[in-house]
């Protein structure tokens, strides 16, 4: 599943995305990625994706954090693998 919304996020994004990770672990499908800089000043973004399936849904987390370092990267990590889907809501979700 990454592969995939990887593609789709290179395809539409205004971004230059480096330092491209993507990952799994037992329950989520990761996609992690640095914006370095945007209109010409630098910003240094971490951008992490998290794909969570269970059922017959899907959830995408998103968490990102400007001027970021080496180090924020596992906490933002955890924010997403910290992320699970609930039993069934009874009766209509919408």
């Amino acid at each position: 599943m990454p592969t995939v919304a990887w593609d789709r996020l290179q395809a539409r994004s205004p971004f230059k995305m480096d330092d491209v990770v993507l990952s799994e672990t037992k329950e989520l499908a990761l996609l992690e990625y640095r914006v370095k800089e945007f209109a010409q000043l630098p910003i240094e973004q971490q951008r992490i994706h998290g794909y969570l399936a269970k059922d017959d849904v899907c959830v995408e987390i998103h968490v990102s954090k400007v001027r970021s370092t080496v180090a924020d990267t596992q906490t933002l990590v955890m924010i997403v693998e910290s992320t699970r889907i609930a039993g069934r809501a009874r009766g209509p979700v919408f």
